[in-house]
C-alpha cells in the first residue's frame, strides 16, 4: 500500500521526510513565541499556490493573517474571493464549541465547500473539555476527521497543567507526525520531528535546523500584493466567515470553555 504525501513548504523537512501525509492529521506544538504560528501560515501559503482549497480556524482577523503572509507571495484577498481559503476567526476568549453540532458543521463545510485541508490554529477550543469527557470528544473529532478524508494541521500551544498534557498526549497518539518548534542557541528557529509513522528508526526523532525567521513586513513600510488596503479585506471576508449560517454556529452559540479544560499557555497565531 502506498500512502501519498505533500509537501509541507517547509524545505528541509521536505527533503527529509517528503512531506506530510495527505488525509491524516499532523500535529504542530511549541512554546510560546517558538514559531508555530509562523510555520501553520508557512503551510497555508504553500497549499494555496498549489491550488488546493483550505479551511482556516483561527485567533487571528483575516486582515492579520494576510500581513503575516503577503511577504510569502500569497494573496488572501483573491484566495477568500475566489472560494479558495475560508477564514473562520474563534471569539475571544477562547470558545468551547458546542457538541456534536459544530462537527456537524465542520463535516458540512468540509464536504459541501470540497475543502481538502484544514488547519485548527489553535486546536484547544475544539478538545478543552472536562477530562471525564476527553476520550469522547476526542474520538468524534478525529473520527469527522477521517470520515471526510480531510489533511488537518493541529497546532497546540505549550502545556502547563496536568490535563493539558494529558490533551497534548493524547492527541500526539491519534497524529501520523508529530512537530515541535524550538528556539535553539542564539534563538535559532528549529523543528524537532518527534514522531513520524512508516519512517525508518534513523530518521526519527530528528532535529531539524530551520532558517533564521524573516522580519515581518510592516504595514507601514509596505502594503500586501495588489496595493490591498485592509478595509477592503474586511468587507471581502465579512460575507465569506458570516454568511455561512448553516455551516457555522453564530457568535452567541458559543460558551467558555470550564476553568478545567484551561492550562495551555496563550500565544499569537503567528508567534
Amino acid at each position: 500500500m502506498t500512502f501519498q504525501k505533500i509537501k509541507s513548504g517547509i524545505a528541509p523537512f521536505d527533503n527529509l521526510f517528503q512531506g506530510l501525509y495527505l488525509g491524516r492529521p499532523t500535529l504542530l506544538s511549541g512554546k510560546r513565541r517558538s514559531g508555530t504560528g509562523t510555520l501553520a501560515l508557512r503551510f497555508l501559503s504553500h497549499v494555496l499556490k498549489i491550488g488546493e482549497k483550505i479551511l482556516l480556524f483561527t485567533e487571528e482577523s483575516p486582515d492579520h493573517v494576510a500581513l503575516e503572509t503577503h511577504g510569502l507571495g500569497t494573496d488572501i484577498p483573491e484566495a477568500i474571493q475566489n472560494g479558495q481559503l475560508c477564514i473562520v476567526p474563534y471569539d475571544r476568549p477562547l470558545p468551547l464549541l458546542p457538541f456534536p453540532e459544530a462537527l456537524d458543521e465542520l463535516r458540512g463545510m468540509v464536504t459541501g465547500s470540497h475543502y481538502s485541508f484544514v488547519v485548527f490554529d489553535t486546536v484547544i477550543p475544539w478538545l478543552a473539555v472536562p477530562a471525564d469527557r476527553l476520550a469522547e470528544r476526542l474520538d468524534a473529532f478525529f473520527g469527522t476527521l477521517g470520515e471526510t478524508s480531510v489533511t488537518s494541521l493541529l497546532v497546540l500551544r505549550h502545556p502547563v497543567s496536568p490535563l493539558a498534557r494529558r490533551l497534548s498526549d493524547e492527541i500526539a497518539e491519534r497524529c501520523a507526525i508529530c512537530l515541535e518548534t524550538t528556539r535553539g542557541i542564539g534563538n535559532s528557529p528549529s523543528l524537532n520531528v518527534t514522531k513520524y509513522m512508516g519512517a525508518p528508526p534513523e530518521k526519527c526523532p530528528a532535529a531539524i535546523q530551520l532558517a533564521p525567521d524573516a522580519p515581518s513586513p510592516s504595514p507601514l513600510l509596505a502594503s500586501p500584493q495588489g496595493g490591498l488596503n485592509l478595509q477592503e479585506l474586511r468587507q471581502v471576508a465579512r460575507p465569506v466567515n458570516g454568511g455561512v449560517p448553516s455551516y457555522l454556529p453564530p457568535a452567541s452559540g458559543f460558551h467558555a470553555a470550564p476553568a478545567a479544560a484551561s492550562g495551555f499557555s496563550a500565544a499569537p497565531a503567528a508567534a
